[in-house]
């Protein structure tokens, strides 16, 4: 690489860090690697604005069951000169104009819809038993339990390994105790949910 004058140097090197702005030795090298850099990125930037307008335009297309090969393929074979960048900006910012686009270039490509098998109503899920309604927990109970869970866990220690040992068996038996806690607060809210459900058939007979 060229050798540029003094002047030109400290131009590029603005806001460089410490020394890097000023001396000699270390700005030269310093503004040469970042305009290779600077070389490399412009041309990553047309790559990864072309990636971000194809995702835009696909994901936009597949709301109207086609895929991205065949919209472009049909877009290539119509009348419609619009290119990437104004594709994926309609797609984000105009989806009525978009959407006139898509089915244009349906009509003019003929191009047949993909039929998404995998697609199934809120009913056939109940039916299937994919969604399932499960009763809600009490507030008291949720309370109880985040008491429990908020007293002071395992720690960790330093020292010798019989004094480490010896913390490490209180702490799991804490753990226990907790856990032996939180499975009498669950048996009793059962318990007292059973008792509700029995006065409700009691009191409707």
């Amino acid at each position: 690489m060229g050798h540029f004058s003094k002047k030109k140097y400290l131009k590029l090197a603005k806001g460089f860090y410490g020394s890097a702005k000023r001396n000699p030795k270390v700005m030269i090298p310093k503004v040469h690697k970042s305009l290779m850099y600077a070389y490399v990125g412009r041309k990553l930037k047309k790559r990864n604005l072309r990636r971000e307008w194809i995702h835009s335009i696909n994901s936009g297309v597949r709301e109207y069951n086609i895929g991205y090969g065949q919209f472009i393929c049909g877009l290539n074979n119509s009348n419609i000169k619009l290119d990437r960048k104004i594709l994926a900006g309609l797609s984000i910012y105009e989806p009525y104009s978009f959407k006139a686009i898509v089915d244009e270039v349906k009509i003019q490509g003929k191009i047949k819809e993909k039929v998404n098998s995998n697609k199934i109503s809120m009913l056939e899920a109940y039916a299937r038993k994919l969604i399932v309604d499960a009763p809600l927990r009490s507030e008291q109970a949720d309370s109880q339990q985040r008491q429990l869970a908020e007293q002071q866990s395992m720690p960790y220690f330093f020292g010798e390994r019989a004094d480490v040992q010896s913390a490490v068996k209180l702490g799991l038996e804490k753990q226990a105790q907790i856990a032996k806690q939180l499975e009498s607060i669950q048996v009793k809210n059962s318990n007292q949910s059973q008792q509700k459900q029995k006065l409700q058939q009691e009191q409707q007979k």
